[in-house]
């Protein structure tokens, strides 16, 4: 099974996208592209969004 690329997660006010392609050393590919166009889109009409981190899962 895929995992997804890129995740979202959501507490209050801050949107969180996380780049989850710890294998490729979270290399952007069309994939992850795509999903953070779509979530930062959704995101930048959302006015309760206050904060958006980007952070990294890494190896184990």
């Amino acid at each position: 099974m895929n995992r997804p690329a890129l995740r979202y997660d959501r507490r209050e006010a801050v949107a969180y996208a996380t780049l989850d392609r710890p294998d490729r050393l979270n290399a952007v590919d069309g994939a992850m592209l795509e999903a953070s166009h779509a979530a930062f889109a959704a995101w930048a009409n959302d006015d309760s969004v206050r904060d958006l981190p980007l952070p990294v899962r890494s190896r184990q």
